[in-house]
């Protein structure tokens, strides 16, 4: 045996990114989707099923607009439904 230690879970978020977080709320750099999701609210996982062409330009357009492809698909969804 090696004593090797394996932690389970992911690791646990820093003060830092919370406060950053708070920091962008203050000053209004928020996104309308993260402003609609309370602090407390649980997620639920969406499956999507998209063309490759689709894909590919998702994955552009986030690349070219320095933006995760959940993030921007929750706030077209936040701005369509409310």
């Amino acid at each position: 045996m090696t004593g090797k230690k394996v932690g389970f879970g992911g690791s646990r978020p820093s003060v830092r990114a919370s406060t950053q977080k708070m920091d962008a709320w203050v000053s209004g750099q928020q996104k309308n989707s993260e402003t609609i999701i309370r602090a407390d609210e649980k997620m639920k996982r969406l499956s999507l099923d998209l063309t490759a062409t689709m894909h590919r330009d998702l994955m552009t357009y986030c690349i070219a607009h320095d933006t995760k492809a959940s993030d921007l698909l929750r706030d077209l969804i936040a701005k369509k439904i409310y």
